[in-house]
């Protein structure tokens, strides 16, 4: 189902797409189906979107926030999932540790 939505995926390697699937899934408590549904997921930089934005999401559910969908997290730009997730927050100092978490590693 994953090649049909997004051919480009049969270019990859099964090791990465196990990696980020794992992560996903396993790691976020995403269902499957939510990659099948937006299979371009295995295509995103494990370094530069996948991590820096599920440690995002994780820091946020660990003060209460519910998991967002896949789509939401993963499918939009950089600047979309900032102003969604960390910059509309009121706590100043949460914003700041939000950043400081979504850049780590990002930019070496």
């Amino acid at each position: 189902m994953i090649v049909k939505r997004y051919p480009n995926c049969i270019g990859y390697s099964v090791e990465l797409v196990k990696k980020k699937t794992e992560l996903v899934v396993n790691e976020m408590n995403w269902p499957l189906k939510a990659v099948v549904s937006n299979p371009v997921v295995v295509g995103l930089s494990m370094e530069k979107r996948i991590i820096p934005r599920c440690n995002v999401i994780k820091a946020l559910m660990s003060k209460g926030s519910k998991l967002p969908s896949v789509k939401s997290v993963l499918v939009c730009t950089d600047q979309a999932f900032l102003n969604k997730y960390v910059m509309k927050r009121d706590d100043e100092q949460l914003v700041a540790e939000l950043i400081a978490i979504f850049t780590r590693g990002r930019f070496k």
